[in-house]
């Protein structure tokens, strides 16, 4: 058992079934969880456990190839980065297929937790998680406050922040699952000009239901800076410098920042 595990088979809240961690009072089959995935099939993102095995490394054609390029790149900086931190143990929120976590494990030594509420992903997460033992997945709500007991060195929300409505909230929320030098990234996800979201949010809703989604039940949501509120952070990637733009006419790179947020700056 790593030690999130050792946590979690001590918990009552918890119990263990097929390779998963299940919050007990939580509502299974949910109507997120249910238009998430049919959203993701029309969009070709359920992957075979061989391919999420591989990624971000994606012999697909494109545009999926080339958006997984772009995602390598992201997660390349993160492994670089914590491989240099040497955090204990990682939380990612919104894990999915568990490929990211399954990536950092080749480069960085550390006891690994993935939570979302999407049951078929979390599963072949599992799945193709198998064999690392210091890795372990959950299914359920990380802001019900059955999390308490959870203690990390590093939280990790990439492509995920867009679904909870209130990003500040969300934040604090999770700052006192933090040990005492710990950090939140978020990445891969767009932050918008305030005067620009409501055209991103229009899109997003023609998008979806052309995609035959119900929005309303996605929970889906478009962020701008001020979403941070009075949050300390640090931009560790800013795709819109000077230097970036230059580089991304060479090298596609990700048009989303990489954004740090550690405990002590905001206690």
């Amino acid at each position: 058992m790593n030690s999130f595990e050792n946590t979690l088979a001590k918990d009552a809240r918890f119990h263990f079934e097929n390779g998963l961690y299940y919050q007990k009072n939580f509502l299974r089959h949910n109507s997120f969880e249910a238009n998430y995935l049919k959203l993701r099939q029309k969009e070709g993102r359920v992957y075979s456990d061989e391919v999420v095995q591989q990624l971000p490394a994606f012999y697909g054609a494109a545009p999926l190839s080339d958006e997984w390029k772009i995602r390598k790149r992201s997660a390349d900086r993160l492994a670089r980065y914590l491989k240099s931190k040497k955090p204990a143990s990682i939380t990612e929120i919104g894990c999915g297929n568990g490929w990211l976590i399954h990536y950092l494990h080749q480069s960085v030594t550390a006891s690994y937790c993935g939570i979302d509420i999407n049951e078929p992903e979390l599963q072949q997460a599992a799945r193709s998680s198998a064999h690392a033992s210091s890795t372990c997945f959950v299914y359920g709500n990380i802001l019900s406050g059955s999390f308490d007991q959870i203690k990390t060195d590093t939280i990790i929300v990439a492509s995920a922040a867009q679904y909870f409505s209130s990003l500040n909230t969300f934040i604090k929320q999770l700052l006192p699952l933090l040990t005492a030098s710990g950090e939140i990234h978020i990445l891969d996800t767009p932050f918008y000009p305030i005067d620009e979201i409501e055209g991103a949010r229009k899109r997003s809703e023609h998008y979806f239901m052309a995609a035959g989604v119900d929005s309303g039940k996605l929970d889906y949501y478009h962020h701008g800076w001020q979403s941070l509120g009075s949050l300390n952070y640090t931009i560790a990637y800013e795709p819109k410098s000077l230097f970036n733009k230059i580089k991304n006419r060479f090298t596609r790179d990700s048009p989303f920042p990489w954004i740090i947020i550690r405990k002590e700056n905001n206690e």
